[in-house]
């Protein structure tokens, strides 16, 4: 991630997009803004320190030495803190990104915004990697299909009591 964009109300940040080509434009949190803007200040700190030894790479994250923090080192470092935080093992920072992408689709925030978001050039990409559902989402559709059935849209519930019943192949031909 460049710092080009911490401008400006600080909402956007240029990234290097890493499968196409250019850069685009990615919508932060307040909250990831103020620590980025703190981050900032402690690096210009550390880039006086290094003088013209710093490399002007216009990194947000380095080594603390202006280089490029390597994949490897940060899937470390987060495996490490999921630990200590007794959070699931296999979460990774790819993962992060499935998480955040269904999250989103359960609050209903629309797949096109997600993908947007996520900068996928492609609708399924999203879709049929990114966005992942569980029972819970399969009741809930039952639940409030079964309510629009009764005529009730306003009462589909997660706590509707739904039996989801999964049809094999098999069964689906009688």
């Amino acid at each position: 991630m460049l710092k080009s964009h911490l401008n400006g109300g600080g909402i956007l940040a240029s990234a290097r997009q890493t499968k196409t080509a250019g850069r685009r434009r990615v919508a932060l949190v307040s909250e990831a803004v103020t620590v980025l803007r703190r981050h900032d200040t402690e690096q210009r700190r550390q880039r006086e320190i290094g003088g013209s030894d710093w490399p002007e790479n216009g990194l947000v994250f380095d080594r603390g030495d202006g280089y490029s923090v390597s994949p490897h080192t940060v899937e470390r470092v987060m495996a490490r803190t999921v630990r200590r935080l007794g959070l699931t093992p296999a979460l990774t920072p790819h993962g992060l990104r499935h998480t955040f992408a269904s999250t989103l689709a359960r609050q209903e925030v629309p797949l096109t915004v997600i993908q947007g978001l996520l900068g996928h050039p492609s609708y399924t990409t999203t879709a049929d990697f990114y966005v992942h559902h569980g029972p819970m989402d399969e009741r809930s559709a039952i639940a409030a299909f079964a309510a629009l059935l009764r005529g009730d849209e306003h009462q589909a519930s997660d706590s509707t009591p739904i039996r989801v019943h999964h049809v094999s192949s098999d069964e689906s031909a009688s």
